[in-house]
């Protein structure tokens, strides 16, 4: 028998060139209206580790394409077709190979280059990119990677915020001059119409002040000045400020009286893009002795300090590109010179308990550390005779910038870095440093004055769930409360940077579908990651936010032990539940309109795709907008034979979901207490229940008449 199997493989082996373009033909997929292949593309999924065979027989055809036929077989070891995207079994019934084309296994995690399908006997092909185009060019339409969705915005050329006038709701009579639109005022004397109303030069009208070298503004003491930028124009240039079309500038000059040199300290603030730069003759760019600009980051914050000024007038040139007010603080002050401990090199020596003033005015950025800060940093350095803690606290002494902090043992080279830590009256902690030399850079988001405080203790011990060796474990299914009160940044997985964590193992039996939930406290930022048993990098799964809950998912995971590592911008307190069910593939849900179609939820949950697009309007929901407003829906059904907790989660959806969890005998049922949520976000709806038995009734639904493509997680398990 054997033998005749051989013969038949090795005829099939001559044929399947030929078998193979006879099934690389690859079928529409249900999910895309073949007039609309953009907007309603089909929804993205991306998998970690290896997915598991779907099932076999009809049920099993994917989008991509038909089931291949291949040679004839007794165990799935008898078929490879050499193309990875597929899932290659023996077919029991037949004893014939199947290779089940898997479009998740190409997807390369990017929405708007289209979604990538393997087509049988070739592998992963490109998708279509994603078409957004809306037919008028008075908006210019983009794929926004980071919403899932086409973006119209308003054709405005000039960038000055007011629409072409010759598109709908635009009044920009010049969308080529940045100077004019219908939000301008009008400039006096300058025979333009600047404010698009028709008439030029027109009362009231505008004139600029301290507009250039002639006229500027004169400062003789310290104190705040408000300066408009409205009707000046960019007259000069220093090479710190990235000006361009838009940019405006004026002139200050700060006066200093007879007698003993003098510090000048000078910030400019306002909505926009601001920069300063002093020069010792004005109108002369090659004069230009101390410059600073915002960047992103900084709030529209710059500041220069111009050191050990004698007797005499120094002009200052405020930029900007923005039409919003300046205020313009200007302090006079005792000399002082610039500080010595830029590089680590020139480090300044810390005291245990002793309080360092630091100011970053006209530093550089001189150190490398994964905290990346906007302006430049200082570096301190401390001997340890003996193990110790570490605790560093920084408060800064304005609303200019936030302190970044960054501990470094030996050198302060990146691989030396032990840690780092950004945040408003931050601290940095570091667990039983052993005896040593060590260096701590200071720096901030913006151009701050900071107060800097290094304290050391004795060495306490790491809470059980610090690291990954010997971390407690996280049991499916069962919410952990998090304490980080006391942890350190030591796991360095690339998800979150110089916050506070914890580690928790998570062993698993089979290759599984895992899914992180973090919950993360008001005003907080979370970050939740799955990574390999010595907590490496997370290659797995990565996710953070402010809005719990804070999902990370990890498809066709392998059997084995991982963390679960957890952290807290704040270091306040978290909760991190691990949902695991048997790895499954994608189940299409191409009808489900109603009650009599509703697709099955298998026992233990499973991975949905459907497109509401072409549903019809059959029920209602107690959270969307008016109780009903018209949306499509589809239809899953699933029945629970003991108690269960059952989580719902819709994100990846391409439209503003909506979910409801209905029970009853019959369809459609009552809506389940707390079983509707809307989808406002990118996370999309997302519902966790613990459910008595019964039958369930789960409607995907649109928030005020919206439908498209959706994505449905179910996990289901222990109560």
């Amino acid at each position: 028998m054997r033998a005749y199997f051989a013969f038949l493989a090795a005829l099939l082996s001559l044929l399947s060139p030929f078998l193979t373009a006879c099934g690389n033909g690859s079928a529409a997929s249900p999910f895309v209206d073949s007039n609309d292949a953009g907007a309603d593309a089909p929804p993205r999924r991306s998998d970690a580790g290896t997915n598991p065979p779907p099932p076999l027989g009809d049920a099993a055809a994917t989008d991509s394409g038909p089931l291949v036929l291949g040679a004839p077989c007794l165990v799935d070891g008898d078929c490879d077709d050499d193309v990875a995207c597929t899932v290659d079994q023996c077919d029991p019934e037949a004893l014939r190979c199947r290779f089940t084309p898997d479009d998740t296994s190409c997807d390369d995690g990017v929405y708007c280059n289209g979604v990538e399908q393997c087509v049988a006997g070739l592998g992963c092909s490109p998708g279509e990119p994603v078409a957004c185009s809306d037919g008028t060019s008075c908006t210019i339409d983009a794929c926004d990677e980071a919403t899932h969705a086409c973006t119209h915005t308003p054709r405005d050329a000039d960038g000055d915020g007011d629409p072409d006038g010759n598109c709908p709701g635009g009044h920009d009579c010049n969308d080529q001059d940045p100077n004019v639109s219908s939000l301008h005022a009008e400039i006096c004397g300058n025979s333009i119409d600047d404010n698009c109303n028709g008439q030029v030069d027109e009362s009231p009208c505008v004139s600029p002040q301290y507009d250039t070298c002639v006229d500027p503004l004169g400062v003789t003491a310290s104190g705040e000045f408000t300066l408009s930028p409205v009707a000046a124009k960019l007259d000069y240039a220093a090479s710190c400020v990235k000006t361009g079309s838009g940019w405006t500038d004026l002139v200050v000059a700060i006066h200093v009286p007879e007698g003993a040199p003098t510090d000048v300290d000078v910030v400019a603030t306002t909505n926009g893009d601001v920069g300063l730069a002093s020069a010792t003759t004005c109108g002369d760019a090659s004069s230009i002795d101390a410059c600073d600009a915002s960047t992103a980051g900084s709030g529209g914050v710059a500041r220069i300090r111009l050191r050990a000024l004698a007797s005499g007038a120094y002009p200052v040139y405020v930029f900007t590109d923005s039409g919003s007010p300046i205020t313009l603080a200007v302090d006079y002050v005792a000399p002082e010179p610039a500080p010595a401990n830029e590089t680590c090199g020139t480090a300044a020596s810390l005291t245990d308990g002793a309080h360092v003033d630091v100011n970053l005015t006209g530093t550089k950025i001189d150190v490398v550390s994964d905290c990346k800060g906007s302006v430049g940093d200082l570096a301190y350095a401390f001997e340890l005779a003996e193990p110790r803690d570490v605790h560093v606290f920084a408060t800064p002494k304005d609303a200019d910038g936030t302190p970044i902090l960054s501990l470094f043992a030996g050198t302060c080279a990146p691989a030396s870095e032990l840690t780092c830590r950004v945040g408003t009256n931050t601290e940095l902690f570091a667990r039983a440093l052993s005896a040593g030399h060590y260096f701590l850079v200071v720096g901030a988001t913006g151009p701050t004055d900071l107060d800097v405080v290094f304290e050391t203790a004795a060495p306490t011990v790491a809470p059980a769930d610090e690291n990954c060796s010997g971390s407690p474990s996280l049991v499916p299914f069962v919410t952990t409360d998090v304490s980080l009160s006391g942890h350190v940044d030591d796991i360095h997985d690339g998800c979150s940077v110089g916050t506070p964590d914890a580690a928790y193992a998570l062993s698993l039996s089979r290759t599984s579908d895992v899914m992180l939930v973090l919950g993360v406290s008001s005003g907080d930022q979370g970050s939740v990651s799955l990574v390999g048993a010595t907590c490496g990098a997370s290659d797995l799964s990565c996710a953070t936010g402010t809005d719990a809950p804070v999902r990370a998912e990890a498809d066709g995971v392998p059997a084995g032990v991982y963390h679960a590592v957890v952290e807290s911008e704040l270091g306040e307190p978290v909760t991190i539940t691990a949902l695991v069910r048997a790895a499954t593939a994608p189940v299409l849900v191409p009808f489900a309109d109603a009650c009599a179609d509703a697709a099955e939820v298998p026992a233990d949950g499973g991975f949905f795709q459907g497109n509401t697009a072409n549903a019809t309007d059959d029920f209602t929901a107690s959270c969307d907008l008016g109780g009903s407003r018209g949306s499509p829906d589809q239809l899953l059904h699933l029945r629970l034979d003991s108690p269960r907790r059952v989580v719902l989660d819709a994100r990846g959806s391409q439209y503003t979901t909506l979910l409801d969890v209905r029970t009853g005998t019959t369809c459609p049922g009552d809506e389940v207490t707390g079983g509707c949520s809307a989808g406002f976000t990118s996370d999309r709806s997302y519902v966790d229940l613990s459910l008595p038995a019964g039958d369930y009734w789960i409607q995907i639904d649109g928030y005020d008449d919206d439908s498209g493509p959706w994505d449905l997680e179910v996990f289901v398990g222990p109560p």
